[in-house]
């Protein structure tokens, strides 16, 4: 998978991008995948050698604020934002209707995102996502925490 960033409203958002090789024609729609909480892209660049989707055009998004994504203090993080700006990226990067795949914090995104661009999305795939964004006990008990109380005490704690 080849990193790859683009730019919404002055934001860098990084990506990764897989397209099938060795003259292997791209098939269905494009797959994008969106990571959990405390997570990046990185967690699922193993799909694009499964072998069931080794056809298919595939791409990662680290949110903003995780992987190599900026991370602007003056951005909301709601849900609600991230499915907007992703849905920019979708825009930009591929040709929608996608595959919209979405774990845990991402699945919660991608909910809202297929809610609020339905031309974006031909089929919604989702493991673990708080459905009614906000409600999420453990996500929530890790997202009032700043980056350097969690790093230094709370993933300990966690575990």
């Amino acid at each position: 998978m080849n990193q790859r960033t683009t730019t919404v409203d002055g934001r860098s958002i990084a990506w990764v991008h897989h397209t099938p090789s060795d003259g292997i024609q791209a098939s269905g729609p494009a797959i994008v995948v969106l990571h959990g909480l405390g997570s990046s892209s990185r967690e699922f660049r193993y799909l694009a050698d499964h072998p069931t989707l080794r056809d298919r055009k595939m791409i990662a998004v680290d949110a903003l604020g995780f992987g190599d994504s900026d991370r602007p203090a003056d951005w909301p993080y709601t849900i609600e934002a991230h499915a907007d700006i992703i849905a920019s990226v979708i825009r930009q990067v591929t040709t929608p209707p996608v595959a919209l795949v979405g774990h845990s914090m991402g699945g919660s995104i991608a909910i809202a995102l297929t809610s609020r661009h339905p031309d974006i999305v031909e089929r919604l795939i989702v493991a673990e996502p708080n459905l009614d964004p906000g409600v999420g006990t453990l996500s929530s008990h890790i997202s009032r925490q700043s980056e350097t109380r969690f790093v230094a005490r709370g993933y300990q704690a966690l575990v």
